[in-house]
């Protein structure tokens, strides 16, 4: 039996990384997702960027674009980095769901341009949020580490309003779509271990003949009536219900609070918010 539950697992395991190969065409090319006209992030750092730009789209089929520039005009990264989402090409939605992080060098400016479903989900406390997770190593000028913190952040609070608006199953392992491909050999190795383990104690420790033993009831058994009391059967509770004007019907939207929005060159609305490094 245990042989037969560590199988199914494993299957559904794999299963589950051969499905995260779905849904966008193997023809698109990701890498126009990653624009470092800066030259300010190293080769390895940006095949773990795509990993997971590509597992957030293909989880919540959102587009993330990683941006450096040092040409920027002054005051113009707003407009920079809408125009650039825009007329890129990006989202795969009707909406065009996405948001683009621009780091501005000529500016000094941490800036998020947020589209689509991502304005509300991405909204203005959020984006602080995020602000604060990636302000120090922009300042310190790692920015491969500025960019990884991004997408890690972004991913927490998508995470969120997924599990928020669609539940979490967890026997549908939708939660296995999140893991990187060394999480999948770890949870491999740790259920083969774990499935190892208990074969083993099952099968050196469970000694009970279950076709044979049989337990003396009349000899094992006692009950002792150690108190008696009479209780109220039957009692009538009135309710007034107390109405309030602070309900909050919606769900989770990232962190609560609205998004800012603006309109730009293309007529596509858009919000987003940064600041200074």
């Amino acid at each position: 039996m245990v042989k037969k539950v560590f199988t199914v697992l494993l299957l559904l395991l794999l299963t589950a990384s051969f499905a995260l190969a779905e849904g966008i065409s193997d023809a698109y090319d990701w890498n126009r997702h990653i624009v470092d006209n800066a030259n300010v992030l190293s080769a390895e750092a940006k095949v773990t960027m795509m990993e997971k730009i590509k597992t957030i789209a293909k989880k919540y089929n959102d587009a993330v674009v990683l941006v450096t520039s040092n040409e920027v005009e002054k005051d113009k990264y707003v407009s920079f980095s809408d125009d650039m989402y825009d007329y890129g090409g990006y989202g795969f939605d009707a909406q065009k769901s996405g948001i683009l992080f621009l780091i501005d060098f000529n500016n000094r400016r941490l800036y998020m341009s947020t589209t689509g479903e991502l304005i509300d989900i991405v909204n203005d406390a959020v984006i602080e949020k995020i602000l604060d997770d990636v302000g120090t190593s922009a300042s310190d000028g790692n920015y491969d580490s500025t960019m990884l913190n991004f997408l890690n952040s972004l991913q927490k609070y998508l995470r969120a309003d997924y599990r928020a608006k669609n539940g979490v199953n967890f026997f549908s392992f939708e939660w296995l779509e999140d893991l990187t491909s060394l999480d999948y050999g770890i949870a491999i190795l740790v259920a083969l271990l774990l499935s190892l383990g208990l074969y083993y104690t099952v099968s050196r420790q469970y000694n009970l003949n279950y076709n044979t033993y049989q337990y003396n009831l009349q000899e094992n058994a006692r009950v002792d009536i150690l108190e008696s009391r009479d209780e109220f059967s039957h009692q009538t509770v009135s309710r007034t219900r107390i109405s309030t004007s602070n309900s909050n019907s919606g769900g989770y939207r990232g962190g609560g609070g609205g998004g800012s929005t603006h309109t730009g060159s293309s007529g596509t609305r858009h919000g987003g918010g940064g600041r200074s490094f």
